[in-house]
This record gives structure tokens, C-alpha cells and sequence, in this order.
């Protein structure tokens, strides 16, 4: 083994290097390391290549628990699905009954709450999944991901153009319209932040080489070191 790591890692060329990987001698920083049996160092697409089982990233682990918060968050949509079906709008006060009282709207609001709790079974599930390094889990969360980006950006346009202008002509209170109008801007900008990363992150090189995918060989980050330089 090198006395000194180079500086950069092969797969991650902004990441310092801690070791070389004992099988193909390429430098690797602490996230693409991984031990082999004997406990000798080895990087992740080697480790595969190996046999040697994978060990879960923190970025997948963050992403996991991410999946399993956003589907509980999801699963509060029965709530408000079965305030739409038993419980009288009036008893949600003058503007809630309003709001109800346009046409397409409360059942605009079911299919949203029946697609908050399926989407938030399916984060669940993909969430538990990733932790143990499921690969339908992986393609589970990238469908999540590409259904809530498409549902942020229709919500968005439906509100803007549609609901907004129905409640003002409802007669709904205009602090409560200026607030669906300052969710109609705000909410879409954050709620395409997590399936962005999550697509983006997903989709990575060496965070599919958990999943069980093969990295190609034209990685990028460096140039691969020859087998016979290592050293033992």
C-alpha cells in the first residue's frame, strides 16, 4: 500500500484521497472506500466486482430517511380526505366552506389527498428499501421523484390560474387569498428541491454501483493506476 495518498480521489475529483484501492490501484476517498475480507482497502466498483458486499453510503442513508419523512408528511392527506368526505365545510369556517362551494374544487382537493398518501406509501416504502440497498427501491424513488416534480408544477399552474381567481370571485377573504398566492410562488420552488437532488443524486455513478450496477470504465476523476504498481 502507497505510504501517501495522492490528493484527489478517482472517482470524486474535488474529494482529498485517504488510500488506494488494493485490487485496480486507483485513489479513493473515504465515501468510495470499503473493505475487502481480509480488511484490506478496495473501492466500491472493485468491491462489487468482487462479490464483497456494499457498504451504504451516508448519502444514501440521508436520502433514505428523507423518503421515510416526506412519506409520513404524505400520509397526513387521509386527514383532510376525510374531512372532505364527512365533515360539513361550514364546519371549517366561512372561507373553507367558499373554497368548497367552487365548482371542481373539492374534487380537485380528494385527488389531491388520494395522491399525497399514495405518493407518501411509495416514499415510505422506497425509503425502507434504500436502507437496505434495494435497487427497485432506487427506480421507486426516481419515479417519486419525476411524479412530484410534474404534480409541483401543474398544482402551481392550476392555482395560479384557476383557484385564485375562483376564490376572489367566491368572495373568499382576501388574507386568505394572498396567502394561497404567496404558496402559489413559494411552495413550487421548494418543493422541487428534494425530487431534483433525489433524481440527480440517484442517477450517480458510483451511488448506482450499490445498487448492484457495473461502472463504466471511463470514469471520470483520474487515470486509473496499473495493477502491477501496487504495493503490498
Amino acid at each position: 500500500m502507497y505510504a501517501t495518498p495522492p490528493a484527489n480521489c478517482y472517482y470524486h475529483s474535488s474529494r482529498p484521497a485517504v488510500t488506494y484501492c488494493m485490487a485496480c490501484g486507483r485513489p479513493t476517498c473515504r465515501s468510495c472506500t470499503q473493505a475487502d475480507p481480509a480488511g484490506r482497502p478496495m473501492c466500491r466498483p472493485c468491491c462489487l466486482q468482487h462479490g464483497v458486499k456494499q457498504r451504504r453510503s451516508g448519502g444514501v442513508t440521508a436520502l433514505a430517511v428523507l423518503n421515510i419523512i416526506f412519506g409520513a408528511i404524505g400520509l397526513f392527506g387521509l386527514v383532510n380526505l376525510i374531512i372532505l368526505l364527512i365533515m360539513p365545510p361550514v364546519w371549517m369556517g366561512r372561507d373553507y366552506a367558499l373554497m368548497m362551494s367552487i365548482p371542481g374544487c373539492k374534487t380537485y382537493s380528494m385527488v389531491g389527498s388520494i395522491l399525497s398518501v399514495s405518493m407518501g406509501v411509495l416514499s415510505l416504502a422506497c425509503g425502507i428499501g434504500l436502507l437496505r440497498l434495494r435497487d427497485w427501491a432506487r427506480k421507486g424513488s426516481m419515479i417519486y421523484a419525476a411524479i412530484a416534480v410534474v404534480t409541483v408544477v401543474i398544482n402551481a399552474v392550476l392555482l395560479l390560474a384557476w383557484q385564485i381567481p375562483a376564490m376572489e370571485a367566491a368572495g373568499v377573504s382576501s388574507f386568505q387569498v394572498d396567502m394561497m398566492r404567496v404558496s402559489g410562488f413559494t411552495v413550487p420552488v421548494l418543493g422541487l428541491v428534494y425530487p431534483v437532488v433525489l433524481l440527480a443524486l440517484l442517477t450517480r455513478p458510483m451511488i448506482k454501483v450499490q445498487f448492484g450496477y457495473q461502472m463504466s470504465s471511463g470514469a471520470p476523476g483520474g487515470i486509473p493506476m496499473p495493477n502491477d504498481s501496487i504495493k503490498n
